[in-house]
């Protein structure tokens, strides 16, 4: 069992590229497990860039249930942020056959709701076709040291982009 309890300042930026409603709610829950893990407070994604998640999440249930704030919204973060985000770190949870899924017209849109960001980087060497089995250890020692927001990208939009 993963007791999630986010320290103050850390924070975890989900970002879903592709797929249907069905594919961004898997790619969402992905990233919650990552914040739990890693102790950060989710933020899902603004709905100019996205679906409008709080369609079909009720955030201030989740967070009553934990009895802290676990998830915001991206507008509730940018207002706590007075309009000042910026992304230190990306990472992404694939290395190869390429880096990262995220598009120009994503990056323009994000850059467009004020958020700035530094270069890309890899978490670790993993190629989406031969991946190796991971726990829980390897995931703290390789994302322990990022400070702000992780980006995951997972096989399955890989190989969507891939297979166009």
């Amino acid at each position: 069992m993963i007791e999630w309890k986010p320290k103050s300042g850390k924070y975890l930026f989900a970002i879903c590229t592709s797929g249907q409603m069905s594919t961004h709610l898997i790619c969402l829950e992905k990233h919650m497990f990552f914040a739990a893990l890693l102790n950060h407070i989710l933020i899902t994604p603004s709905s100019k860039v996205d679906y409008e998640f709080r369609r079909v999440l009720d955030i201030g249930h989740i967070n009553k249930c934990l009895v802290r704030t676990v998830v915001v919204t991206f507008e509730e973060f940018a207002k706590s942020r007075k309009g000042h985000m910026h992304i230190d770190k990306f990472i992404c949870y694939f290395s190869k056959p390429q880096p990262f899924y995220l598009d120009d017209e994503h990056v323009k849109k994000l850059k467009s709701l004020g958020v700035s960001m530094n270069k890309l980087e890899v978490a670790w060497d993993e190629d989406a076709k031969n991946l190796k089995p991971r726990t829980v250890q390897d995931i703290m020692t390789s994302f322990l040291w990022m400070m702000m927001f992780l980006q995951l990208v997972m096989h399955f939009l890989s190989m969507w982009k891939r297979n166009g």
